[in-house]
């Protein structure tokens, strides 16, 4: 009875040191695949970011190429003309960009009585790009274009260029938009554009 007694205890013992060994074996494989798997992400970490700084770094490189190609103002005449004062600026002492958008506003309402001699409203600005300040005693041209004319709508792009008064003589684009006009009846319906040409802009 003793040595039977006895062999159980060394049999039981023996498995619970093979347990241990099995369970912390278990847990050193566990421990190396969170290791390896923490490697992983950290390697793949900053190739995201090289991607994103890559792609950031391309669209910075063609806002630049935009500003510095040698780009000319329409060859037409503008739809208006003219020279900003000290009442236009912000607080920053340029020109208050609200004075920019209601002069192109004008400018497609402009373009787009060429079409229509009735009433127009705008119901849209959309695509508006301010490129470059404008400053007090530059010359702002407003030039327009009819991008397309519906059945009841004139849809205009305004192209304003600026021409410095002071330092550079430079003349350079500063804003661009697309108008959507719609033409209206006494009721503020909408109704039929008028015509199917253009008239001339002198």
């Amino acid at each position: 009875m003793t040595g039977s007694k006895k062999k159980a205890k060394v049999t039981r013992a023996s498995g619970a040191v093979k347990g241990a060994v099995s369970k912390e074996a278990s847990g050193a494989k566990n421990a190396s695949k969170q290791a390896l798997s923490k490697k992983a992400v950290s390697k793949k970490s900053p190739t995201k970011r090289a991607a994103a700084t890559e792609s950031d770094a391309e669209r910075d490189e063609r806002i630049r190429a935009a500003a510095t190609c040698d780009l000319r103002p329409p060859n037409i005449a503008p739809a208006i003309r003219q020279v900003m004062m000290p009442r236009d600026t912000n607080a920053n002492g340029t020109i208050f960009g609200g004075v920019i958008l209601a002069q192109i506003d004008l400018a497609a309402a402009i373009e787009a009585h060429r079409w229509h001699g009735g009433r127009l409203v705008t119901v849209a600005m959309n695509s508006i790009v301010f490129k470059e300040p404008v400053h007090v005693g530059d010359l702002v041209s407003f030039y327009t274009s009819t991008i397309k004319k519906g059945r009841t709508s004139v849809r205009v792009r305004v192209d304003v260029w600026s021409q410095r008064r002071f330092g550079s003589k430079a003349y350079i684009p500063v804003t661009a938009a697309e108008v959507t006009m719609v033409a209206i009846d006494e009721d503020g319906k909408p109704t039929p554009i008028e015509s199917s040409e253009a008239a001339p802009l002198y």
